[in-house]
């Protein structure tokens, strides 16, 4: 089990350094609201905070993954929005985060598409989540 954990955390330490290079970005593709709902609970299995998001409209954006700036009681917090627009969900994984949010309304800034070589390691991280 502990080199399942030291996996995942490599893999996430990976995508936060990606999503902090985008920190100060200027302009965003998209902007979404949308209220936290609960979930399966799967990315507090291996300690993520998932925030799972009933949108109130998505049409600017494509299903994918994008690094995010999400706006919640006056601070800024980075994190990967998963969007998957032909089932209508959304969700964001926020870095270095870990309170209970749930029923609160999150403003995602969609700033930039994930890099391709890190799909790879988001889909690794994932498949450990979803174990």
């Amino acid at each position: 089990m502990k080199d399942k954990q030291d996996s995942i955390e490599t893999i996430y330490k990976r995508i936060e350094r990606a999503a902090l290079k985008e920190k100060d970005a200027k302009g965003e593709l998209a902007v979404v609201e949308g209220l936290v709902i609960s979930g399966n609970k799967l990315g507090r299995t291996v300690g993520f905070c998932t925030a799972n998001l009933e949108l109130e409209s998505y049409d600017s954006l494509n299903s994918g993954a994008y690094i995010a700036k999400v706006e919640r009681a006056g601070e800024t917090l980075l994190g990967i929005f998963l969007m998957e627009t032909e089932h209508g969900k959304a969700s964001v994984h926020l870095f270095d985060f870990s309170e209970d949010i749930y029923k609160e309304t999150l403003s995602v800034s969609v700033v930039k598409e994930v890099p391709s070589e890190l799909l790879k390691d988001l889909c690794l991280l994932s498949s450990h989540i979803r174990k």
